[in-house]
């Protein structure tokens, strides 16, 4: 009696697609946090609640993605070193980075809930 002669065990090809579709699905999440990255970087230049002196700190705050471990991260930075003062200093008055994932961080998240519809 003739039984399946598999190429491929149905096992492995269960595990090869799923290494797959997770490979696709964390190109998928960079690509996504690298289309945000330069709308929410251009929103902090813009809302910076500080009046400039030198125009340094808003000039170099910045916004990245890129891949940690198992996971993508956005970074929303300064890039002067008392860019800390500006977030914590005067009770936060000065602050661009809690105020913008506050305003992005739902927006970001939706898009990747859409994604993975």
């Amino acid at each position: 009696m003739a039984g399946i002669i598999w190429d491929i065990k149905p096992s492995k090809m269960l595990e090869m697609l799923v290494s797959d579709y997770a490979t696709a699905i964390k190109l998928a999440l960079l690509e996504l946090g690298e289309a945000w990255s330069p709308i929410i970087e251009d929103y902090m230049k813009v809302n910076a609640p500080w009046k400039d002196k030198s125009s340094n700190a808003r000039q170099t705050l910045n916004v990245r993605a890129r891949e940690l471990k198992d996971t993508t991260v956005i970074d929303l930075a300064h890039g002067m070193t008392y860019g800390i003062y500006l977030e914590l200093a005067n009770a936060g008055r000065y602050a661009i980075i809690n105020p913008t994932l506050d305003k992005y961080g739902p927006l970001v998240w939706k898009s990747v809930l859409d994604l993975l519809k």
